[in-house]
């Protein structure tokens, strides 16, 4: 690699890693623009994940940008969405039901085995079990994310860990160093939105 195209690379994934600390920061603040730096996060993402052979990082960020649309919708109109209000009304903080939890983490974990399974497979892909269980849990993730379930923010604390190790051994320092300030915001955006959630009752 030249020394140009790493100077490239780098700035790509500074700026990768520059959106993605803001969109996390506006959601831990309930801000609706997070989902706008999220896309352009995910978008930048996806271009590093190919090159790196992350092929199920790519899939995710390609799902981040399109759950980035439905959140962005569903963070505005979501009452109404779900049925719960006749107006175009805003989804408020909420817990998920035990059994809905429960399920969705089921489907979460057969997701790291189905992809991991293809991937190992069917691809040059590397650390493919890994790579697909960042990628089956923050599906999860930003599923509840965009639902306003603050668990969500438990299962993101799970995935910046995994994502740590990952992205270390892969050699993107940048990308290591933000999923490092990732975990601390899950962290803060949990008990920030509990604090909320109390507020709304």
């Amino acid at each position: 690699m030249s020394v140009w195209n790493y100077i490239i690379e780098n700035q790509l994934e500074t700026f990768a890693a520059v959106m993605g600390l803001i969109c996390v920061i506006l959601n831990t603040r309930e801000n609706i623009w997070g989902w706008f730096f999220g896309i352009l996060s995910a978008f930048t993402y996806a271009y590093i994940f190919f090159g790196e052979k992350l092929y199920s990082d790519v899939i995710l960020n390609i799902f981040f940008i399109l759950s980035g649309i439905y959140g962005w919708r569903s963070w505005l109109y979501g009452a109404k969405l779900e049925n719960k209000s006749d107006k175009n009304e805003a989804l408020t903080i909420r817990t998920s039901s035990a059994k809905y939890l429960l399920s969705v983490l089921l489907i979460a974990t057969l997701g790291v085995f189905g992809l991991g399974w293809v991937l190992g497979t069917y691809t040059d892909a590397s650390l493919p079990y890994w790579d697909a269980a960042t990628t089956s849990f923050s599906f999860l993730g930003q599923w509840l994310l965009a639902k306003k379930y603050i668990e969500n923010w438990l299962v993101w604390i799970f995935v910046n860990i995994m994502a740590i190790g990952v992205y270390a051994y892969k050699g993107l320092m940048i990308t290591t160093g933000l999923y490092a300030c990732f975990l601390l915001l899950a962290i803060y955006g949990y008990f920030s939105w509990r604090q909320k959630m109390k507020l709304q009752d």
